[in-house]
């Protein structure tokens, strides 16, 4: 009598499994399919897209930098070389500056 009823029960476990193995076939059939579709020039079509897309970035950060540390030197020679100069030439008499933005405008 146990024999009986455990039959049923496993019957009921197989069918599930088989539904289950059904729904997933399917996404199984799709994955296979995509793969069957893969050929080694997509692949390398792939390959290329993305190594341009990533120098494209690699150059346009480098080239940010370049700027960003181009703007910094420009910013650190005028205040470290030029600043001193212009309060020099601020502490002199005004005759003398009159003089000197002549001689500069020359």
């Amino acid at each position: 009598m146990t024999n009986v009823i455990k039959k049923p029960g496993n019957i009921f476990a197989a069918n599930t499994k088989l539904q289950s193995l059904s729904l997933a076939m399917p996404k199984l059939n799709d994955v296979k399919n995509m793969v069957d579709n893969l050929d080694v020039k997509s692949i390398q079509k792939t390959a290329d897209n993305l190594k341009k897309q990533v120098l494209g970035i690699s150059n346009s950060l480098v080239n940010q930098k370049a700027s960003e540390a181009g703007s910094l030197a420009t910013d650190f020679l005028f205040n470290k070389a030029i600043n001193p100069i212009l309060d020099q030439i601020h502490r002199l008499p005004k005759d003398q500056q009159n003089r000197l933005r002549e001689e500069i405008g020359k």
